[in-house]
């Protein structure tokens, strides 16, 4: 993989001799984005195939080595300490993050400790018996040996199958294609934010509360709820243990923290005089006290994960019977795993499907509450396919359908929708999912709700090549051929064909169609870079792809960009990157690098791959703290004033063709943007000083270099010259359309004596 960011790669444009004697104009080259490439080297570029070979022979050997001494240490760990206050250890300091007014402040990607971490390590824990897990109390030590064997133990078991074989291109593909999908299987849970996943979970499954309640005597909302307390129940016991903490580190001396930690654990003073004489704790600095006093506490860290029935009772207002049922259905007993076998864990968890611990006692160890929605639709598919397997699958495809729908009509309110749209081409009936119309753009999108199999998730290469040709390949096409359709019909006014009826508006309006893709399951992210499977060869010859992305993707996007213009926009451009950019990042990285981007990349070198993957950080952390309660900035794409003011002006007039126009202006890039405000600040001021004389500068130029077909003229104009506008357009449009590669030009008028509105003339002409 070779990473950079993006360089500077305008091209110089020659000179060009003025035609207009009565109007100059000022001519700015269009730079591409302001990056820089980097590479990162091969570590095996100067190795022959034997070296090469043996060097990867050699890391496999090693990382088996590995893999087994540090299970056989996490074992024994485990069967000489309390494993549940290890747990509750990891989990309190690896998964918690902190949270203020500005939001979440870690990424996920500065996480040690991550979820699947202790998933391995609580399956483990389940392989034990009662009585063979241990009871001893220990140090700080203890836990950083546990942190570092389980990063250590799950990093060589990425690489114990690592083999040099002589292959074809076609099969490396394949193999690095299926280690894809085991990696995210392995280690990838969030594919929605949590208030996504849940709302989605709710609305889906909700339809088969009364089948659920008959059939198990708990309904699916049930479920749903009683997880959410859970997690409720161990955030706030984290949140009282993080106050206590804070109110200990705030005493004034040594003497008062004693006091205050033994009154916090229900101790007398006697005890706590007792404790500062033993431990001469006048003489300790006060951040050693703390940490000591904090090690003591830890102790008790298990608590927080440990919940009985009536907590759960009260938190969810159910019956005592129902909530029983809920946790039992989703529970295991120590020792329910001393069968299983630990290599299937990585791929295939128990704990996958039942997140709890029922212990002795009759109470629940809850240590990890989220992995029940990581695995929703799994967990749901599995109440719902005993009762009713076909309903399920009618629902899915319904519910996909209509919530694509709701999404679209909530940013596009005045946009016309056509559903289940049924045409013929040569007595051949097709079927279009949606069609949407929105100004002079139709977006035509195919929704696929299929299944995933979870044999496919774990690199099962004949399930996977399948569900790839249902969901990936075969809409595509569908949506291609739609298009193609739709086209004919717009170019040849006079051929008759029923489907113009079906279609809510008169086809010789539309100029421009997008097409995306809508997957109820996650991918492994494969649909958001259709390269990862380019050279399998799988693919058909010659097919187009347009986006392709997850219902949760979907709706974030259509909430994150704000101006309409920009979402048809990010369709368009995220197709053409696609097919000239390789790129190492899902769809929200995308999304995140549009923020500020606007995919505007210019020439890239064929052989880089651009790494997006830490893009999704602003958006990331931005739902993850209004989940968590906290609403901070809203992130928004890097577009200057004056375009922002021109975008909102056309969705306010929404005159014909308004939309192509937003497009047009959201492909200049943002630093582009920046300098087209730069110059015409400054070709104003010559205006002011200069309208009076003739030939004066007063149209502004971006020619594009040859990656672009598309100019952009600003001419500027006073009240006292406005009956010259027309004279000025005409000239704008000569100068614009002049490059041979330019196609379409756009033409924007400003009259810089009415402040009012950011433009008083704009139009679009094409060649």
């Amino acid at each position: 993989m070779k990473k950079n960011k993006i360089k500077k790669a305008g091209k110089k444009q020659k000179n060009r001799k003025k035609r207009d004697k009565k109007q100059k104009k000022k001519l700015s080259k269009r730079p591409s984005a302001d990056n820089r490439y980097y590479k990162i080297p091969n570590p095996f570029e100067n190795l022959s195939n034997k070296e090469r070979a043996e060097v990867i022979k050699s890391i496999s050997e090693r990382s088996r080595q590995e893999y087994k001494d540090s299970l056989e240490s996490i074992k024994t760990i485990f069967k000489r300490y309390d494993p549940f206050i290890l747990l509750a250890s990891l989990a309190s300091y690896g998964l918690t993050v902190p949270l203020g007014d500005e939001g979440i402040q870690v990424k996920d990607s500065e996480m040690k400790i991550h979820q699947y971490h202790l998933e391995f390590l609580q399956a483990v824990v389940l392989q034990n018996s009662p009585n063979e897990l241990g009871k001893e109390l220990f140090g700080p030590n203890i836990v950083k040996d546990l942190w570092d064997l389980v990063i250590e133990h799950m990093d060589a078991h990425t690489f114990i199958s690592l083999e040099e074989r002589a292959k074809s291109d076609n099969q490396n593909a394949v193999e690095m294609l299926l280690q894809h999908m085991r990696g995210n299987t392995k280690g990838v849970r969030n594919w929605g934010y949590f208030s996504q996943v849940k709302n989605i979970a709710k609305e889906l499954y909700g339809y088969f509360d009364d089948l659920s309640l008959e059939k198990y005597g708990f309904n699916i909302t049930d479920v749903i709820d009683v997880f959410q307390s859970l997690l409720n129940i161990v955030e706030e016991k984290s949140a009282i243990r993080y106050e206590q903490l804070r109110e200990l580190i705030r005493s004034s001396n040594n003497k008062q923290m004693v006091y205050k930690y033994y009154d916090l654990i229900g101790g007398d003073k006697t005890e706590a005089n007792q404790f500062i004489d033993e431990l001469r704790t006048a003489e300790l600095k006060k951040k050693t006290l703390f940490s000591m006093l904090v090690s003591y506490y830890d102790i008790r860290l298990a608590d927080i994960y440990s919940v009985d029935l009536a907590t759960v009772v009260s938190a969810t207002g159910l019956s005592s019977d129902v909530v029983k049922l809920i946790l039992d259905k989703y529970s295991l007993l120590l020792g329910s795993l001393k069968e299983y076998t630990p290599d299937y864990i990585y791929l295939s968890n128990p704990v996958w499907n039942a997140p709890l611990i029922k212990m002795e006692n009759g109470s629940f160890f809850c240590l990890i509450p989220q992995v029940f929605f990581s695995f929703v639709l799994e967990n749901l598919d599995k109440l719902v396919e005993p009762i009713s397997d076909q309903d399920l699958s009618e629902r899915k495809s319904d519910y996909l359908e209509k919530k694509v729908k709701e999404i679209i009509c909530r940013r596009f309110p005045d946009g016309m929708t056509a559903s289940s749209v049924k045409w013929f081409i040569e007595g051949v009936q097709y079927e279009t999912d949606l069609v949407t119309f929105i100004d002079s753009y139709a977006l035509v999108v195919e929704v696929k709700s299929g299944k995933i199999t979870v044999e496919a998730k774990r690199g099962a290469q004949k399930r996977l090549q399948k569900h790839i040709d249902e969901l990936l390949i075969k809409p595509n096409i569908q949506s291609k051929r739609f298009q193609d359709r739709l086209i004919e019909l717009i170019s040849n006014p006079n051929i008759e064909d029923e489907l113009r009826e079906k279609l809510p508006v008169d086809l010789s309006q539309i100029n421009k169609i997008v097409r995306v893709s809508v997957t109820f399951d996650d991918f492994a992210s494969v649909q958001a870079n259709i390269k990862q499977i380019a050279d399998t060869g799988w693919l058909p010859d010659g097919i187009e792809f347009c986006p392709t992305m997850t219902l949760a993707d979907f709706e974030t996007l259509f909430d994150i960009l704000e101006h309409p213009v920009q979402i048809l926009h990010y369709l368009e451009a995220r197709q053409i990157f696609e097919q000239k950019v390789k790129y190492d990042g899902d769809e929200l990285d995308l999304i995140g690098f549009y923020m500020h981007s606007l995919l505007s990349v210019g020439e890239v070198p064929p052989d880089y791959s651009i790494v997006l993957t830490e893009e999704s950080s602003p958006i990331d952390k931005y739902y993850n703290s209004m989940d968590a309660g906290v609403v901070i900035e809203k992130p928004k794409p890097d577009i200057s004033e004056l375009f922002s003011s021109f975008f909102t002006l056309l969705e306010t007039r929404k005159n014909p063709r308004w939309t192509e126009v937003g497009v047009l202006l959201n492909k200049f890039s943002p630093q582009e943007q920046k300098i087209l405000s730069s110059k015409l600040k400054e070709l104003q001021v010559s205006v002011q000083m200069n309208w009076k004389t003739e030939g004066h500068n007063n149209i502004l130029i971006f020619a594009p270099g040859k990656h672009s077909s598309t100019s952009l003229c600003i001419f500027l104009y006073k009240n006292n010259n406005a009956n010259r506008r027309n004279e000025f357009i005409d000239s704008a449009v000569k100068y614009g359309l002049d490059p041979s590669h330019v196609k379409e030009c756009l033409i924007i008028g400003i009259n810089i004596d009415d402040s009012s509105i950011p433009y008083h003339f704009i139009g679009l002409f094409k060649r």
